[in-house]
Formats: C-alpha cells, sequence, structure tokens
C-alpha cells in the first residue's frame, strides 16, 4: 500500500488513504487470479514437500504470536507494535492492567481450559463448548460492569477507565454497511510494482492456507485428507469476490480450523 500514495488505513480515511485501498484491492484480485490459475495447474502438491515439522514450527509461532498480542487485551490495556516489543513490555502491561478487564480475562482463560475436565463426568454439558460458556460468563460481567458507558472507578487509590474502548466494535447498520463498498482501482495493475506486491500476496496466502490445510489433516479424528488443489481454488476465488466487494485477501485459517475439531465439527459447514 506505502508504494501506491499511502500508508495504510488511519482514523480519518482520507483520499489518499481511500486510493491506496483501492489499489490494494486490486493487487489481492491479481493474487486471487494467480492463486486460481496455479491451482488449475494441480500446484496444491507442493504443500507435500514441506516436512511435518515445518508445519508444526508455523503452528507453534501463530499460536505464540496470537497469545503475545491478545495479552494487552486481556489486560485492559492499550498497545501497539510487534510481538517481540510487546513481549519485552510484559511487566509494564502487568503494572497498569485494568483489574475489570483483567479479571473477565483471567476467569474466560480459567473456564477455557478447566472446562473440558469439569464436564467429563456430565455427558449432556460436554456438548456445550466452552467459548460458549465464556460468552455466558463475559457478556453479563460487561453489563455488570456497565462497559456500554464511558466512566471510572477506584481500586487500592488507582483510577481506571472503563467503557465501548473494550467491547467488540459493530456495524451499526447491518444493511447499511453496502452503501460503503471500495471497489478496486485496476488501473494500477499497469504499475510493475503491483506485480511484485501480488505475487508477495500469492505466495504467502497459498503457502499458509496449503500449510493450514496439510496442519488440520494431521490432526483430524477421521484422518481424511484434503484436495489442496481444490482448497487452493476456493481460496482464489473467495480471494477474487472480497477483492471485488472491498474485502482483504482471506486464507485457510488454522486457530479456527482446529476449534472446529475441538468443538465437534465434521463437516465444512461448521464453518458456518
Amino acid at each position: 500500500v506505502s508504494e501506491f500514495s499511502g500508508d495504510g488505513m488511519s482514523g480519518g480515511w482520507a483520499p489518499m488513504d481511500q486510493q491506496a485501498y483501492r489499489a490494494a484491492l486490486a493487487i489481492g484480485f491479481a493474487a486471487a487470479i494467480l492463486q486460481m490459475v496455479f491451482a488449475s495447474f494441480r500446484a496444491g502438491i507442493l504443500g507435500e514437500f514441506f516436512p511435518i515439522s515445518v508445519v508444526h514450527g508455523m503452528l507453534a509461532g501463530i499460536g505464540i504470536i496470537i497469545c503475545i498480542k491478545q495479552l494487552p487485551v486481556a489486560l485492559g490495556v492499550a498497545a501497539s507494535g510487534e510481538p517481540i516489543e510487546i513481549l519485552t513490555d510484559i511487566p509494564h502491561l502487568l503494572a497498569e492492567a485494568n483489574p475489570a478487564i483483567a479479571g473477565i480475562g483471567i476467569v474466560s482463560l480459567v473456564i477455557m481450559f478447566a472446562w473440558p475436565a469439569c464436564v467429563r463426568p456430565v455427558p449432556f454439558l460436554g456438548k456445550v463448548p466452552a467459548p460458549v460458556v465464556v460468552l455466558l460468563m463475559a457478556i453479563p460481567a460487561g453489563y455488570g460492569f456497565d462497559l456500554l458507558h464511558e466512566h471510572s472507578y477506584y481500586l487500592q487509590g488507582h483510577e481506571y477507565q472503563l467503557g465501548e474502548q473494550f467491547l467488540v466494535s459493530m456495524p451499526k447498520q447491518i444493511f447499511g454497511m453496502f452503501r460503503d463498498i471500495t471497489l478496486p482501482n485496476f488501473a494500477v495493475l499497469a504499475d510493475p510494482r503491483a506485480w511484485k506486491w501480488a505475487i508477495i500476496f500469492f505466495c504467502i496466502g497459498s503457502l499458509e492456507s496449503v500449510l493450514s490445510a496439510k496442519a488440520i489433516d494431521a490432526v483430524d479424528p477421521w484422518k481424511r485428507r484434503s484436495n489442496m488443489d481444490r482448497d487452493l481454488f476456493a481460496v482464489g476465488a473467495g480471494n477474487l469476490i472480497a477483492s471485488l466487494l472491498g474485502g482483504l485477501p482471506m486464507i485457510s485459517e488454522i486457530v479456527r480450523s482446529k476449534a472446529n475439531i475441538d468443538n465437534g465439527g465434521k463437516t465444512r459447514f461448521a464453518n458456518f
């Protein structure tokens, strides 16, 4: 995006930002075409050339990054930067933690880890996924702390802020957002620099999608095997449509796929 007159999305959504975003959408469209073409030539088999240790390393790396990036969120602290920067700032994050938000986060983690063991003697409750139980706890807790309204509270001489900044941002209008669809600017594809980024998008997105599918095959209780070519083509088709409608490129995502298996998902309809 920075090579096309902008440094990314910012709070003001300036015309320069929109121009850069439209360029990024066109690049995503080109990358999607490459994915579909390579899938048609059975390029999905390339995933078989990567040893399982690479897949395990990718999974471990993704897990560590997610944990580090979500730590400030769980503590109710504003933080930015790369994972290493956040990791070195952990003592400061703990010292500045918002007790109310951190309390919800800690209880949520306890439920996530303890729920499977607690419900083992009760098969009926075992059908309820731990994340659903977390929601049943966290939503009333949010109302209890009145997170819908900006206010402050004091604890041991310290003042802490609570408000909507700790809630998930949702669209104000379900159907009104379709009026704000941003369309790609295909003119940028005439610039050779655009194809450099399209190839990068294509390589990273395709490789991670194929490796994610291979990783899920390894933990599938039914030992099924994915059709890598079909999966890669589907990812490309999805990216094609997403780019035309103003969406960013997608990949086969390991975290949600593993969550499907952990919570009893058996078919692709579990994604819905």
